[in-house]
């Protein structure tokens, strides 16, 4: 059986960040849960800075609250994507969230560098959910040739219900039915998923720490990245969704937000993938971006030696 080893000489390590963004639409940001919401034209603004440093920025609840403050950030050093691109001018803080949601974005957002090429992208929206925001998954297959020769890398991109645990029962299957079902197109398609790497990102809404989320981990069957690294190094484990954020509105602490990746899917072998470095960013490191803390990952694909 070959060994696996990390040719660094051929791949560029890439630095990713995934975000639940807290840019809640006004038609939204009456409720209870949202009464936090607040400087969200500042915060759009923090968000594109600190994420533009990242390869690819993979984001929750970009709702389309003040998405022309995140896009003017991101702009010249990212590809966004076309259906998220601002209105800009008069009227954008009502046309833009209107805009997302008639197109069912599920306030999911995805940007790259531009020598990253999108090849494929296809969404699924909840069959169940507790609320009239489409939730749901999608997936970003990018062309990594500039920084992993012959290589790519598929993103699938998630945000869960926060309450209804059976909902999230539903959403978890639906997830896992969703990815196995762009594998077997993708493979149809004559794409060599034995060099291409898979991401599942997302704000799950299930602390680590629960019995739900040993359901989520045996549904996804993915590798917990931030939880391998901890289990690795003996570090304390952070929260993602922290009590000590003032933009949290009630004492919680959890982690809730992951990154999975995965080294088969069904009959799909997969190309493995090495997380250099995991980093889940609290003040002063990172600014209160959100009422969740940043999370920041380097990756390299795993190569087989031959």
């Amino acid at each position: 059986m070959a060994n696996r080893s990390t040719d660094q000489h051929k791949n560029r390590s890439i630095k990713i960040l995934s975000l639940n963004c807290f840019l809640v639409s006004t038609a939204a940001s009456y409720r209870k849960v949202n009464s936090a919401c607040r400087d969200q034209d500042v915060r759009a603004t923090k968000i594109g800075k600190f994420g533009k440093s990242h390869d690819i920025m993979v984001l929750q609840e970009v709702w389309g609250s003040h998405l022309n403050h995140l896009q003017q950030e991101i702009q010249d050093s990212h590809v966004l994507p076309r259906s998220s691109i601002s209105i800009f001018g008069y009227g954008a803080q009502f046309l833009d969230p209107l805009k997302l949601w008639l197109q069912k974005s599920g306030g999911l957002f995805l940007a790259h560098r531009p020598e990253m090429k999108q090849l494929f992208y296809k969404s699924h929206t909840f069959t169940a959910s507790e609320s009239w925001s489409y939730k749901g998954v999608n997936a970003t297959l990018l062309d990594m040739d500039a920084y992993w020769p012959n290589k790519k890398l598929l993103i699938f991109n998630t945000h869960l219900d926060p309450l209804h645990q059976e909902n999230q029962t539903k959403q978890l299957h639906e997830i896992r039915d969703f990815m196995s079902s762009v594998l077997d197109e993708l493979f149809r398609s004559d794409i060599d998923l034995s060099q291409c790497g898979v991401l599942l990102h997302g704000d799950f809404n299930i602390g680590s720490e629960s019995k739900k989320f040993q359901e989520l981990e045996s549904i996804i069957q993915g590798r917990d990245l931030y939880g391998e690294k901890i289990t690795k190094t003996g570090e304390r484990e952070h929260m993602t969704f922290d009590d000590r954020n003032p933009l949290v509105p009630h004492r919680d602490s959890r982690r809730i937000d992951y990154v999975f990746a995965f080294d088969s899917i069904g009959r799909h072998q997969l190309m493995p993938l090495q997380c250099l470095d995991f980093v889940i960013s609290i003040p002063p490191d990172s600014e209160n971006l959100s009422d969740h803390w940043p999370l920041q990952l380097t990756l390299l694909p795993v190569e087989s030696d031959k």
